[in-house]
């Protein structure tokens, strides 16, 4: 017998792309542990929902655990969402001029930092960051950096 595991039983994820001044986004050095996801890895901010949250909740609330920066609902840009039998990931945008010295790593990760959007293609990333990041310089581009919150 096979199962399939519909839409409504998939694991939900957001991830935060923080787009500082246009031309960096920050990243988490992942923990280089088995069992998590790209351990080892350059990643976004990114986390599961809990019960009962909504993705932006979600989102504000893993963006302040994994840098310590409190972001509200109304500053996240919705991006795109993945969807895939198992898991939905929703992502989001936020633009700003964050400094390091804002920035309180949590309890997950290696390290965090920003890095120069000429800079990421050196990264050791995944397939679903690479696609998401040219999707983001693609953005950049045809909107001439500019935002809508």
């Amino acid at each position: 017998m096979c199962l399939i595991r519909s839409t409504n039983m998939a694991v939900k994820f957001v991830s935060s792309l923080l787009v500082k001044n246009n031309s960096s986004v920050l990243f988490m050095l992942r923990d280089d542990k088995p069992g998590i996801a790209d351990p080892g890895m350059w990643g976004f901010i990114s986390g599961r929902l809990e019960k009962g949250e909504t993705y932006k909740a979600a989102a504000c609330r893993e963006i302040k655990e994994e840098t310590g920066l409190i972001v509200s609902p109304h500053e996240l840009t919705p991006f795109i969402t993945i969807s895939r039998p198992a898991k939905v990931r929703k992502v989001f945008l936020v633009f700003g001029n964050w400094e390091m010295e804002e920035i309180i790593k949590g309890e997950e990760g290696q390290k965090l930092e920003f890095i120069p959007l000429a800079k990421i293609p050196k990264l050791h990333i995944g397939l679903d960051q690479r696609y998401l990041l040219s999707l983001l310089q693609e953005k950049l581009k045809t909107t001439g950096g500019s935002h809508s919150t």
